[in-house]
C-alpha cells in the first residue's frame, strides 16, 4: 500500500489530472476490504484496485463525474451474484480529485522567510525560498523547502506562474521587492504579497499607477503583507501572512461554487 502514496506525490506534483478511489464500506461478501485504493488517471489508466470485475469497472464509469466537477463523491455499487465476486455484497467507493500542492515561492530567507516556512509545511505547500545573499541558507534545513541560493531575475523567468501560485516578498531590500512585483503582476497568481512601511507602500502603488499597472491588479497585491493581528515577532508576522493565503485560497474556491 505505501507505493500508492509515493503515486499520489508524483500526481500532487506533476500536470497530470487524477482521482483517488478508496473502498469505505461493505456490506455481505465483498472482493476487499475498507481502505483498499486505486488511483484513475485521466488517461484512464490506473494504479491499485478496489476488487476488479464489475465494482472496477463501475467505478472506472463514474471516475468522470468527479474529473469534471473537480468534487468529492461517494458511490455504492452492489455486487450481482454472477460476478463470481461473492454473495451478491454492496460496496461503498468515495471518489476524490487529487489536489495538487499549491506553490509557494518566498523571496527573501530572513527570520519571517523562516517561521513561514514552518507555518506553510502544514498547509501542504511545496515551499521554495529564494534569496541570493552568501551564507544565507547556512542553519536552514533544506527538507522543509527548495532552498535557491539566487536573485530573483536568475529565478523568476523559471516559475511556471499559475492559480495555485502563491508569492510572499519579504526581502531585506524593497528596492528588490519592487522589481519583483512589477516582474510577476501581469501572470497569473493565487496571491501576492509584499511587505514594507504604509509610506512606502503608498509610494509603490503610485508608481505602478504611473507605469500603467491596472486598478484591479494593483488591488490584488497584498501590502502591507498579512491579516492585521498587530504582529510584532517574526513568528507572529509570518503567521498572520499564512493567515493572508488560507483567506485568498478559501476565497477562490467558494467562488468556484
Amino acid at each position: 500500500m505505501e507505493n500508492i502514496y509515493i503515486k499520489i506525490l508524483e500526481v500532487q506534483k506533476s500536470e497530470q489530472k487524477a482521482v483517488l478511489c478508496t473502498v469505505v464500506e461493505t456490506k455481505g461478501s465483498a472482493p476487499l476490504k475498507p481502505g483498499a485504493k486505486m488511483i484513475i488517471y485521466e488517461d484512464k489508466s490506473s494504479f491499485g484496485t478496489v476488487g476488479g470485475g464489475t465494482l472496477e469497472n463501475n467505478t472506472f464509469e463514474d471516475a468522470p463525474i468527479v474529473f469534471e466537477t473537480g468534487r468529492p463523491q461517494l458511490f455504492q455499487y452492489e455486487l450481482p451474484h454472477k460476478d463470481g465476486m461473492g454473495c451478491g455484497g454492496a460496496v461503498k467507493v468515495f471518489i476524490e480529485p487529487i489536489m495538487k500542492k499549491k506553490k509557494l515561492y518566498i523571496f527573501g530567507a530572513g527570520h519571517v522567510g523562516k517561521a513561514l516556512v514552518g507555518i506553510a509545511a502544514g498547509l501542504d505547500f511545496d515551499i521554495t525560498v529564494i534569496d541570493g545573499r552568501e551564507n544565507i541558507f547556512d542553519t536552514w534545513d533544506s527538507a522543509a523547502a527548495n532552498l535557491i541560493n539566487k536573485y530573483h531575475d536568475d529565478v523568476l523567468p523559471g516559475i511556471s506562474f499559475g492559480e495555485d501560485t502563491y508569492i510572499v516578498i519579504i526581502n531585506y531590500s524593497h528596492a528588490l521587492d519592487r522589481e519583483i512585483i512589477i516582474d510577476s503582476i501581469n501572470k497569473p497568481f493565487a496571491y501576492i504579497g509584499m511587505m514594507g512601511s504604509s509610506r512606502k507602500i503608498e509610494g509603490f502603488k503610485k508608481h505602478l499607477e504611473k507605469i500603467n499597472v491596472a486598478g484591479e491588479l494593483i488591488d490584488r497585491i497584498d501590502m502591507p503583507i498579512g491579516i492585521d493581528i498587530y504582529a510584532e515577532s517574526a513568528t507572529e508576522i509570518a503567521v498572520s501572512i499564512a493567515a493572508s493565503m488560507i483567506e485568498a485560497k478559501n476565497k477562490a474556491l467558494a467562488s468556484k461554487g
